[in-house]
């Protein structure tokens, strides 16, 4: 996501919206997944060593995964502007050097980028499913990615409604979280009645819809432009707000059967 916004002008300027909107917005937003980084730290603290009584443990790993789930996001999508810079193409910035780019370099790079996303298509519409044969679970993801990432960004103007809170990136994690903690319920409820459609369906759910429905490296990049006072209302309030979705979904299910 660090490497895509360092060349942001060079998309928009050149007139290649969409391609910008593909790479930022569709593979690093699709790729990274806010409602498992949730899902993961609720776990340790709803599950892990249970049957310990001293439940400092549990807590101690819950922030642990929280907090380390806010920096490296950030850190990562600082190092990616980083490396960006060294690229000739990219936007410029103080000590580097300006470069103008021919509408004929954008073309090459746009081509390369979609002959790669079709090869990389190709293989999982066509070659994968022949290898992975009666994956349900596989191909439930596959169908229901796109649903999660195109809800994704037709919710994204609501980021603009206020000046301080990314309103659209919030629901969408959110609710997100909360759709996942609710099949991870349905899953694990009567496991051994469930078929392996309804499997497949509800991992679909989970790793396909909730997995590009979320997004880490949009959040990351909101927490580093907003405000100071801003950009914490907003993390804070996103984490807590699925943490109390979860808690209240998974928590209750597991520590009353």
């Amino acid at each position: 996501m660090g490497f895509v916004l360092a060349h942001k002008q060079l998309f928009l300027e050149k007139k290649h919206k969409l391609t910008y909107q593909a790479l930022a917005t569709g593979f690093c937003g699709s790729l990274t997944t806010f409602s498992s980084w949730n899902n993961d730290a609720a776990t340790v603290l709803i599950q892990y060593g249970e049957e310990d009584p001293n439940n400092v443990t549990r807590v101690i790993g819950w922030a642990t995964i929280l907090v380390v789930g806010f920096g490296m996001p950030i850190a990562a999508l600082k190092f990616g502007e980083h490396l960006g810079y060294l690229s000739p193409w990219a936007d410029q910035r103080k000590g580097v050097r300006e470069y103008k780019v021919s509408h004929k370099a954008v073309r090459v790079l746009e081509m390369i980028i979609y002959i790669v996303a079709w090869v990389i298509t190709t293989s999982v519409v066509v070659i994968v499913p022949l290898v992975l044969f009666n994956r349900h679970d596989f191909m439930f993801s596959f169908v229901l990615a796109s649903l999660g990432a195109y809800i994704r960004w037709h919710l994204s103007p609501l980021n603009s409604a206020f000046n301080y809170f990314r309103l659209g990136t919030f629901l969408v994690n959110v609710l997100g979280t909360w759709v996942l903690a609710t099949a991870y319920v349905l899953d694990h409820h009567h496991e051994e009645q469930t078929g392996l459609e309804v499997k497949g369906l509800l991992y679909g759910a989970t790793a396909g819809f909730c997995g590009c429905l979320t997004t880490v490296s949009t959040f990351a990049v909101e927490l580093s432009t907003l405000p100071l006072a801003g950009s914490y209302v907003y993390g804070l309030s996103s984490v807590l707000a699925a943490q109390a979705g979860l808690l209240l979904i998974r928590g209750t299910y597991w520590w009353t059967r």
